[in-house]
């Protein structure tokens, strides 16, 4: 098992231990009580910092050459992705996640059976091409995205289907919408940009069948790339962090989420463990055309409930995000 799988399931097991042991509460609440224990908390999330410049692609290739990953290079140029960082903003701004929404007059809010979605944040657009990187969005108007949060569904069931919903919408027009009551606290976020590269471990790079060495080498390079931008790697910290990031690579909590999207959207059920594994393997070209459209953190700004809600991802097909289909996107929630 990788250093990275290692951590990953020392945080899934805490995680685990965390809801078992508000079950046990649960079931003994009522019992007389023997002895005063102090019950087990998980620690709260670390909010993570702004991206303090992104690295250009010429920083990149060196860093490649000088961690010996020349054979790489092409590998290494095709998975690096832009994303943004969404941390809390120091002046003003349209984008938020939380809060009321921004919407124009003839808005049809969005439902799921018989429920309105909750409304969990917006991205200015305007905003996002101010910062000069290439994201595959439109230049201008606003990014809403919706969910159940009264249900929760994970996402990994054919019938969730139209459980989480993205609009793209003209700004213009838009004014505070108070016809519904904020679901999460209002969180103003401003966009910095980071370049990622993949986990050598993770999904999108298992298909490049690293030797150790080269794993090894990848992994450093993931780290220098960090570093040069001022961010941390929460696969390399202890921490959890309130990371709330738009494109790019998700932060990892659990299985693939590209796999169970892929699943879900073709009517397998991804919860059932052995239909995943029975079909992971076939589906697995298919799953590395998802991609992150929008992550959500538990945060203790937003009041989420943690350890229950982990984090909120939202893909989307690369065909899809290109020709700005934004109703095909799905939502898998941690």
């Amino acid at each position: 098992m990788s250093g990275h799988d290692r951590r990953g399931f020392l945080k899934a097991l805490l995680r685990d231990a965390a809801s078992a042991a508000q079950e046990v509460r649960e079931a003994f609440k009522d019992e007389p009580a023997q002895e005063t224990v102090e019950p087990f908390r998980l620690p709260a999330p670390q909010q993570a910092p702004p991206s303090r410049e992104l690295l250009s692609e010429e920083r990149l290739l060196e860093l490649c050459r000088e961690l010996g990953l020349e054979s790489r290079i092409d590998d290494v140029r095709r998975l690096a992705r832009t994303s943004v960082r969404l941390t809390r903003a120091t002046g003003p701004s349209k984008s938020r996640v939380g809060g009321l929404a921004d919407l124009p007059p003839e808005f049809v809010w969005p439902t799921y059976g018989d429920r309105d979605l909750a409304y969990v944040g917006q991205v200015s657009l305007d905003e996002l091409a101010a910062t000069g990187a290439d994201l595959l969005l439109p230049a201008d108007g606003l990014l809403l995205f919706f969910y159940d949060l009264t249900t929760s569904p994970s996402g990994l069931d054919p019938s969730h289907r139209g459980g989480a919903r993205v609009l793209v919408i003209d700004g213009a027009s838009a004014m505070r919408d108070t016809s519904h009551p904020p679901s999460l606290r209002p969180l103003p976020v401003q966009p910095s940009c980071e370049l990622m590269v993949p986990s050598p471990w993770s999904f999108q790079a298992e298909a490049l069948a690293l030797s150790d060495e080269e794993a090894e080498r990848w992994d450093e390079l993931r780290s220098r790339v960090a570093e040069a931008q001022g961010v941390e790697l929460e696969d390399k910290s202890p921490e959890w962090f309130a990371l709330h990031r738009l494109l790019g690579y998700h932060d990892e909590l659990g299985r693939e989420p590209e796999v169970e999207c892929e699943l879900a959207t073709t009517g397998i059920d991804a919860e059932d463990y052995d239909k995943y594994y029975a079909h992971r393997e076939e589906r697995a070209a298919s799953a590395r055309d998802w991609r992150l459209l929008l992550q959500i953190s538990t945060d203790e700004e937003l009041q989420t409930p943690w350890p229950a809600f982990g984090r909120l991802y939202f893909f989307i097909r690369e065909e899809d995000l290109r020709a700005c289909r934004f109703d095909a996107a799905w939502a898998i929630l941690r």
